[in-house]
């Protein structure tokens, strides 16, 4: 699952001893994992209205694969990151949280099988 992870960045100093790959610092940062959610979202929806992508046989099938799969998202999330196996750094969240995760980790938790499925359908519909 992809997240901003805290870790050591690689990579050469330049000639004020700061590391050039490391995240930039400035204003907007805090929106930018948003603004990347919103984007795949947005795209995803413009695939699958363009081609007219049927993603689930009804809105009942729809609500129930996508509640099930935020409800196991969530879970695993809010369990990894209480066990430390990832973090989060702050400066690119809005700074909301719900229990132990960002609120961006939540949308990320709908957006991303909302991507898989409109790509495998869009597959699916090449054919």
């Amino acid at each position: 699952m992809i997240v901003a992870i805290s870790f050591a960045w690689s990579g050469k100093n330049n000639e004020n001893g700061q590391n050039q790959n490391a995240p930039r610092e400035g204003a907007g940062e805090e929106l930018e994992y948003l603004i990347l959610l919103l984007s795949i979202f947005a795209a995803c929806t413009a695939i699958k209205l363009g081609y007219k992508l049927q993603l689930f046989n009804s809105k009942k099938h729809a609500a129930l694969t996508l509640c099930s799969l935020f409800v196991i998202g969530s879970t695993l999330d809010s369990y990894a990151i209480t066990r430390g196996y990832w973090n989060f750094q702050e400066q690119f969240f809005v700074g909301v949280t719900i229990g132990v995760m960002p609120v961006e980790e939540y949308l990320f938790v709908l957006v991303i099988p909302f991507l898989t499925i409109v790509i495998y359908r869009l597959a699916s519909h090449a054919k």
